[in-house]
């Protein structure tokens, strides 16, 4: 809202409450100037970030050795008035070889990468809810001011202060070999090691503060280390049985260890921001640390027939443990059958073919996505002391008896190809899982919030998926055009005794799983000016899962000149972005909290004022009590809490231009090419909030980037 509209909706809170407007009560309409106006919008992403991006290559080998390296860096800043950044750097390496009897195979591949980000500790969007008379945020002399005639207010020029330095390095290698011990049986082994480095370093200085809180600072550091070693030995053998079936069989096991370890200071009661990140100047402190480790062992088999290239058929067994479970439950047996077949083949004069199969699975896939150690009892250490001694306390309850879980998977699809120009591939699946791990909700009184466990329910997972590809040219000109589409369900088939579980009010038997179990909405009443349900105690389910979504890209050639697109939709609900201002437990609309951030929407301005009004929102109130406080909850508990958020995106254009080989040859390079790239060029979508993909009423919204470059092969 802009000065005028705030002012008006502000007046008629008190005017709706019978209380009188003075200096104490609304300063913002006694004490600020009321022609005052700052656009908050404008201030913080009036601005413009840049983006940089360089990478080189390099290989070289013949038939039996090759090797590469690449490398990169790319930096990136914001639109905000502050300097925040991100940088990238990596390198690549990959080998390999072959001998010449072609037996053996080897190749190792490395890599290792930096990011480094600065960014804000809070969200900086919350500052475009200061009241919009509020007064400079600066003095003559460039500091922050606090205070309005007396009044204190939070300077949104303060979050700018609050910054958070993050950097990862990712460290990976890869090897493999394979060899061949006789003519039809093969020996495969890879090993892969992963290590991932994250340092984060926190700064809360006193200047982001009002000095008249008589703040101090707060430095925060953490480290983690994720280390990551994966063993993968295997046997393959082929063979065929006459000369109509091919048979291949690979068995093989899979060993993976995890290792976790992180730690976590927070240094208190600085008195001196140059002092920031000095222990011995802090005056109190905190640690933690803890460490974790996960062990993962698979032994698998697998045999494909193949008859005739016309019918397909495999079967696969596996037995997975894992060290999240219990003595008693950590292994599973697990399996899988399928079967193909080609029911149309035909190949034209100019030798394309095409064809039409049909396919079908059926198998068991367990999960462990649990975290460690949830079948122990955990403890806690108290973070003061008593007496002296350092306490523990119960974080975790045990449960050795929960299982894997099992998902039974059904799919059927079908794939088609004609000649070179279009091919598709439509699958349809059905997934069921019994006994899903959760950590399920205790009674408060239990101790404990939650619980590991097997989730007590049937649960079904259905959709569809397609990949569609069309490619056509004619004579200089090619289009190329690919379709990704996805319709995906899910509902909660069975669940016993829901109506005295936990879950009672999240839940409905038949319905999914994302769903706000609401009432019907019937407006705002027009003699009250308050929002109206029509049964209190009726139960409606409604969905916030995507209904489907997907992307087509398309790519023109002309001669030398190309087009790439690609263009991103998705229909789907999400709440309403003024749920924000319903839902705040600090202030609703016409209330102000301690920081006067108590802006709201131009949108709101179509609301309640006089009997006889026909309106989208109620009236507004200062109390934190009352009918119109009590109202909200028909609203914000009902089915107009979900809105469309339906959307299509431009997420992606290239215009580019590749030189001739005659030009390349006159410069003496291999070959060149320039192109501009634009992201986020424009989104439909009928809902109003930031951004209807990431559907946060406050979050920034997705920066429109242009990008010029230049690629030369030596």
């Amino acid at each position: 809202m802009n000065t005028e509209q705030y002012l008006q909706m502000r007046r008629e809170a008190f005017t709706n409450d019978g209380i009188a407007i003075t200096a104490a009560k609304a300063p913002d309409l006694v004490l600020w100037d009321q022609n005052r106006y700052t656009d908050m919008n404008k201030l913080i992403l009036g601005g413009t970030g840049n983006n940089m991006n360089t990478h080189f290559s390099f290989s070289q080998g013949d038939s039996l050795f090759q090797v590469m390296v690449n490398g990169g860096y790319g930096s990136q800043t914001a639109a905000l008035p502050s300097d925040v950044y991100g940088k990238r750097w990596s390198l690549l390496s990959d080998f390999y070889y072959r001998s010449k009897n072609r037996k053996l195979k080897t190749g190792v591949t490395a890599s290792y990468s930096i990011t480094e980000n600065k960014w804000l500790t809070e969200n900086i969007m919350n500052a475009t809810l200061l009241a919009p008379n509020a007064p400079e945020l600066k003095d003559e002399a460039g500091n922050l001011v606090w205070e309005g005639n007396g009044v204190h207010f939070r300077n949104p020029l303060s979050y700018f202060r609050l910054n958070d330095n993050i950097q990862t390095g990712n460290s990976l290698l890869h090897a493999y070999v394979q060899y061949k011990l006789m003519r039809k049986l093969r020996l495969e082994t890879s090993v892969g090691y992963n290590e991932i480095k994250v340092q984060e370093r926190s700064k809360e200085p006193m200047s982001a503060f009002d000095p008249k809180l008589n703040p101090t600072g707060t430095y925060s550091e953490a480290k983690n280390i994720f280390t990551t070693w994966i063993v993968e030995p295997s046997l393959h053998y082929t063979d065929s049985l006459g000369d109509k079936i091919r048979v291949d069989g690979v068995i093989g096991t899979s060993w993976s260890s995890q290792l976790n370890d992180r730690w976590s200071r927070e240094d208190t009661g600085y008195i001196n921001d140059q002092l920031l990140g000095i222990p011995e100047t802090a005056q109190g402190s905190k640690y933690s640390a803890d460490k974790s480790k996960y062990l993962f062992l698979s032994t698998f088999g697998r045999v494909k027939f193949n008859f005739k290239d016309k019918y397909f058929l495999s079967l696969t067994l596996r037995r997975d443990g894992s060290s999240r479970f219990g003595p008693e439950n950590r292994y599973a047996n697990f399996g899988a059958i399928g079967a193909g077949w080609i029911f149309w083949e035909k190949e034209n004069e100019k030798g394309a073919n095409s064809y039409a199969k049909l396919r079908a699975s059926y198998g068991t896939t367990g999960n462990d996505q649990i975290g460690d150690y949830a079948y122990l009892n955990t403890w806690g250490k108290a973070l003061r002391q008593y007496q002296a001694i350092t306490g523990i306390f119960p974080e975790g309850l045990a449960n050795p008896y929960y299982q894997w879980e099992v998902t039974r998977k059904l799919e059927g699809g079908i794939e088609l190809r004609f000649n070179d120009y279009f091919s598709a591939n439509v699958i349809g699946y059905r997934n069921r899982s019994k006994n899903q791990l959760i950590n399920y909700k205790l009674p408060t009184q239990t101790g404990y919030g939650n619980i590991v466990q097997n989730f007590p329910a049937t649960i079904q997972n259905t959709g569809i998926e397609v990949d569609a590809v069309f490619k056509k040219s004619w004579g200089k000109f090619m289009w190329c055009s690919k379709l990704n589409l996805a319709i995906p369900q899910n509902k909660l088939v069975q669940f016993n005794d829901l109506e005295n579980s936990a879950y009672a009010s999240k839940l409905m038997i038949g319905k999914p799983l994302n769903i706000l179990i609401v009432q019907h909405y019937t407006g705002v009443d027009s003699a009250t000016g308050l929002f109206t349900v029509a049964d209190p105690n009726e139960k409606i389910a409604i969905s916030y899962d995507p209904v489907f979504f997907g992307g087509i890209r398309n790519l023109f050639h002309y001669q030398q000149f190309y087009l790439d697109t690609y263009l991103e939709f998705r229909q789907q609900k999400a709440p309403h972005f003024s749920s924000y201002f319903y839902n705040s437990s600090t202030s609703t609309p016409g209330q102000t909290d301690l920081d006067f951030y108590s802006n709201l929407p131009a949108e709101l301005d179509n609301r309640w004022r006089q009997r006889g009004d026909q309106a989208t929102w109620q009236k507004v109130s200062t109390l934190s009590s009352g009918s119109i406080k009590n109202s909200i909850p028909n609203w914000v508990n009902s089915d107009a809490l979900l809105i469309d958020a339906s959307y299509v995106r431009l997420k992606n254009a290239q215009l580019g231009y590749t030189f001739t080989e005659k030009f390349c040859k006159k410069k003496h390079i291999k070959g060149t090419s320039i192109y501009i790239s634009a992201d986020n060029l424009f989104t439909i979508t009928p809902f109003k909030g930031a951004d209807p993909e990431l559907q946060v009423p406050f979050s920034l919204p997705l920066q429109k980037t242009i990008t010029i470059g230049v690629q030369v092969t030596l």
